[in-house]
Formats: C-alpha cells, sequence, structure tokens
C-alpha cells in the first residue's frame, strides 16, 4: 500500500510540474514537416557545398570534419569516412606527448600547441573513432585529452605544463596565497594557458588569466570537459569521468548565474591573490557546450543537482531574450551551433539520464528515465525551430550556401562559418524528421505565424494551475518523506538488466587498469545525436593491441 501511495504521489508531482513548461505559442513553427530522406538531403547538400568552397589549412578544417563524423553517425553511414580520414593523416603530425621535445621551427611549435590545446581536434577525433571505428581516431582523441591535461590546475601545486618554466614561481606563489586566503574559491578543474599569455600586466596590477570555461583563450575547460565525457563514454576510463565531474563542479559552483546560464571567465589577480574577478559576459556558445558537457555526464553518472541545473539552463538558454527574437530564432550567431549541439545531445539522451527528484526512486534510477514527453517536447521544438528557421529564411532555393541570419534574408555569398554552423542544425534536424515521419504533430502545434491572445483564459488557467500544483506539492512533502524511509534497494540482479555498469568487466582496453572500466555488451554511446541502435553495433570498439586491425593507419 505504502509503495502503491508513493508511486501514484510521484506521478502526480510529475505531471503537475510538467505543466509549468510550455511550449510558447509565439516559436515559430515548432515541428519538422519533411522526411527523414528530404532531411539527410538537405544536410549532405550543404556538407558537400562546405567542401567545394573550404581552403586547405583554414581553420575550419576540424569543424567540417567534425560534422562530417556527426553526419555520418545520424545517418549510420560512412560516406564521409575518406574526407575524415584524408583530413586526419595530413594532421598526422601532431603527436602531443613528444612534438615539444623535436621541434625547432617557431611556426611550427605554434601549429602543434594549438592543436595539441584544442580539445575540439581531440573531440573530432572521438568522433570519427565512433563513426568509424579505427583506433587511430581514439588514439588522437586521448592524445589530445593528454596534452590538454597539462594545463588543468589541480587541487595542490601548479598544472605541469607550467612546472620548470621561467614564470613556475611567481605561478606557484600566485595560487599558494590564494589558497590561504578565507574563503578562497577551489578553481580546481579550470584550464590554465602558456604562463606568458596567462600573466597580464595593467597599470594597477598584475593578473594570472584563469580560463574556466572555449574558443581562442577562453571556455576551455568547458570543452576539454566535452571531451572528457566523450571519452569516459568510449572507454569506460574513470580518469575521464573524473575530470569531466571536476570540471562540472567548477562551472556549476563558480560560473553559474542566478538566471541559469554561465559567466565567461575567472581571473585571478596576482597582486591580490584573495580576489578573483570573474567576467560576466553570457554567450551561446558557452551555454552550448556546457548544456553538451553536462548532458554527457548525467547519462554517465546521474546526480539529481546536476540534471536539475541542466534542465534549468535549457529553458533559460532557449529564452534568453538577447539571443532570441521574437519568435524564438536564434540571431546571437557566435554561438549558436554549440546551442543547438547541447540539445540535440539533451535529446538524444532522452532515454539515459534520470530527472526525478525524489529520493524514494532511488531503487529506479537503472532505468536511465528520460525526460518526459512534457519536458522532452520543448528541446525538440526548440531544434525544429532553428531548423525551420534556417531552411526557409537563411538559404536562396537551389544554391545549398546559408547565410548569417536565420531570420532573413538569404544571402548568396558564401560564408564558411555561417555555411558550418547551418549545417549543425540541419544534422540535428534528422533526428527529428524521423521522428515525424512515425507519428503526426497536433494540429495546434503547426500554425506558426499566428498568436490570438485569450488573456482571460490564459490567466485564470495559470493561477488554477498554479494553485492546484501547490496543493499536490504541499501534501506529498509527507508522503514522500514517508516513501524515503521504505525505499528498498533492488538487487543486482534486476538492476543489471537496466544499468550496464553494474555488469562484470567483458574487456579491458590495454591502457587501462581493469579496476578502472567497467564495459558491457549492452553499452551503446550517444553523443548529440539519436542512433540507430538497431544496426549499429553493441560493442564497445576498443581494439586489442595485438589484433589486426587498422589501427594504426588511416
Amino acid at each position: 500500500m505504502i509503495q502503491l501511495l508513493c508511486t501514484v504521489t510521484l506521478l502526480l508531482v510529475e505531471s503537475a510540474t510538467a505543466q509549468i513548461v510550455a511550449i510558447p505559442s509565439s516559436w515559430r513553427k515548432p515541428t519538422v514537416n519533411i522526411t527523414r530522406q528530404q532531411a539527410v538531403d538537405i544536410a549532405a547538400a550543404a556538407l558537400d557545398k562546405a567542401y567545394a568552397e573550404i581552403v586547405p589549412g583554414e581553420t575550419l578544417n576540424c569543424d567540417y570534419n567534425m560534422l562530417l563524423a556527426e553526419f555520418d553517425i545520424a545517418t549510420n553511414q560512412t560516406r564521409y569516412k575518406v574526407k575524415v580520414a584524408d583530413y586526419f593523416k595530413h594532421s598526422a603530425n601532431y603527436k602531443p606527448r613528444t612534438a615539444r621535445e623535436s621541434v625547432s621551427s617557431i611556426v611550427a611549435l605554434w601549429w602543434l600547441t594549438q592543436r595539441s590545446l584544442d580539445p575540439t581536434y581531440g573531440y573530432a577525433a572521438a568522433l570519427a573513432y565512433v563513426a568509424y571505428n579505427n583506433r587511430a581516431f581514439l588514439d588522437i582523441a586521448t592524445a589530445a585529452w593528454d596534452s590538454n591535461n597539462q594545463y588543468v590546475l589541480p587541487r595542490t601545486g601548479i598544472p605541469a605544463a607550467f612546472q620548470n618554466k621561467d614564470e613556475s614561481e611567481i605561478v606557484q606563489d600566485a595560487w599558494d596565497d590564494h589558497r590561504k586566503c578565507l574563503n578562497s574559491n577551489d578553481l580546481s578543474g579550470g584550464i590554465m594557458h602558456y604562463p606568458k599569455v596567462d600573466v597580464v600586466t595593467s597599470e594597477n596590477a598584475r593578473f594570472l588569466r584563469f580560463d574556466v570555461l572555449q574558443l581562442d583563450l577562453v571556455t576551455l575547460a568547458n570543452l576539454s570537459r566535452r571531451l572528457s565525457g566523450m571519452l569516459s563514454q568510449i572507454t569506460g576510463n574513470l580518469k575521464y569521468l573524473n575530470a569531466t565531474r571536476q570540471s562540472a563542479r567548477l562551472l556549476l559552483s563558480q560560473l553559474y548565474t542566478d538566471d541559469s546560464l554561465f559567466w565567461w571567465q575567472i581571473t585571478l589577480n596576482m597582486s591580490e591573490p584573495c580576489n578573483t574577478p570573474i567576467i560576466k559576459r553570457k554567450e551561446p556558445w558557452n551555454a552550448g557546450t556546457a548544456i553538451e558537457g553536462l548532458a554527457i555526464l548525467s547519462s554517465i553518472s546521474p546526480n539529481e543537482t546536476i540534471n536539475d541545473k541542466l534542465i534549468a539552463t535549457l529553458y533559460a538558454s532557449s529564452n534568453y531574450g538577447p539571443w532570441h527574437e521574437s519568435q524564438g530564432i536564434l540571431v546571437k550567431q557566435s554561438g549558436a551551433a554549440d546551442i543547438v549541439r547541447g540539445f540535440a545531445t539533451v535529446h538524444a539522451h532522452k532515454d539515459s539520464y534520470n530527472t526525478n527528484t525524489s529520493s524514494y526512486v532511488e531503487s529506479y534510477l537503472a532505468v536511465q528515465v528520460a525526460i518526459n514527453h512534457d519536458l522532452l517536447s520543448p528541446h525538440a521544438h526548440y531544434i525544429s525551430r532553428q531548423y525551420n528557421a534556417v531552411l526557409d529564411k537563411a538559404t536562396v532555393n537551389g544554391t545549398n550556401i546559408y547565410g548569417n541570419s536565420w531570420i532573413g534574408p538569404p544571402n548568396s555569398t558564401y560564408s564558411a562559418d555561417s555555411q558550418l554552423t547551418a549545417a549543425r542544425v540541419l544534422i540535428a534536424g534528422i533526428s527529428l524528421a524521423s521522428q515525424i515521419e512515425l507519428t503526426s504533430a497536433p494540429s495546434e502545434m503547426s500554425s506558426p505565424d499566428t498568436n490570438v491572445s485569450h488573456v482571460g483564459a490564459i490567466v485564470g488557467g495559470t493561477i488554477g494551475g498554479l494553485v492546484f500544483i501547490t496543493l499536490i506539492l504541499a501534501g506529498s512533502h509527507f508522503i514522500i518523506r514517508h516513501c524515503r524511509q521504505h525505499t528498498v534497494s533492488p538487487s543486482t540482479e534486476v538492476m543489471r538488466a537496466y544499468h550496464p555498469s553494474i555488469t562484470s568487466i567483458e574487456e579491458t582496453p590495454y591502457y587501462l587498469n581493469p579496476s578502472e572500466v567497467t564495459v558491457s555488451d549492452t553499452w551503446t554511446p550517444s553523443m548529440g545525436y539519436v542512433w540507430q541502435s538497431e544496426k549499429l553495433p553493441r560493442k564497445m570498439h576498443i581494439a586489442n593491441p595485438n589484433s589486426q586491425s587498422d589501427a594504426s593507419s588511416f
């Protein structure tokens, strides 16, 4: 009887709270009404156009090849396998473990260090590994992570890359003094860069720039967490999971804003080590990479606090006025692709992480409950909205060229940045189109440009709904507390059916300790796309070093 009452109470609470989340009526075309094959063809045409225009050696090559791998994962194809392999083959001199010792050219050193410090490069390689099952890609991804990890601030001391440098003493002193400060911030897990770059002198003080969050010299910890999360999924190695957790802790404890977004950067004033000013800028790429990393972490290691903040950030970022116009279309193009990728990752993980907030359902954690339909729909509709905006207003029919404005007018002049940003959205739309083929959307969701206002009904319904929710939450408080006392942990046999990580070790990568990894033959990775699980192999693609594979080459 108690269990039945607990279950009913939980369902009522979830149902009531879910009603708070509503798709804004002002959103333009919140559904995708084309077939999956049409979506595949549209995305491929955009990628092929980008390939025809791209300049060899252009910095966007990494982003482009990442999209190629994403496309092949989303479509379960190997259409772009040769192109991706060629890209990494031409970058084969990238060997971050030894490059610093062997490079004499300043130009070559700059190029190699840029690659070795760029988690995006490692992330692209990890995606290529997932798409094409070639161990060489995984080696590149782990090497990039190892190199980048040299710049992560530990709990004690300074990053390895800063040791035995001319500036190591002042850097060490600054952090030692900071850690002695009353109520000092624990900034471990953040990324520091080259000492000569990070020591910034102004008229009044010397600052040690400490980037916690990506692009250029900012936000690298956010991207690093994304790479760590990906490698944790692929290999099962706890060192990647722990790195993801540490970075997430830093992000949520130091840079999470009152409106559920993220500040840009933390700096350390070396003249006043107790002073760690925050650069208070909010950018879409910042929120997007945070959403993606937290979604991956939540799917690997469910955490109620992280999950709650992740969901709050989803709604905050999709309704943040400075980034959107009145119909909900992204107008802040710097980072638009990252926002979409973040939402696509949540959409792809809808069946793998838990949204319940009561401890009495701990026995069901292994089920990896998806965000329920009421909470998930806005994610899908958000992507749909951006997808339709790109199709309708950002391109000239027949050109396959996409402009930088998703509200129009379209641009007939090619821009690599604009093209790749739009391509990211078009790839995300592939999974949405496949769902539309299975079910038809409610008719009221399909009226994009009309917004009839019934103020009295809305206000009355809202007040009544809030009162109802309040009564349910208040009345269920005692029941939930009582249920927690009667929660019984399920047996390993029961949980194993739902949670792959509870199974025994099946195979261990040669570079890992057996105690560090748990692998299941039911494991399926998911990084921002909906997998065609009935077609893809279910085994982890970790090559045996003694096997005859193509791991040594592309």
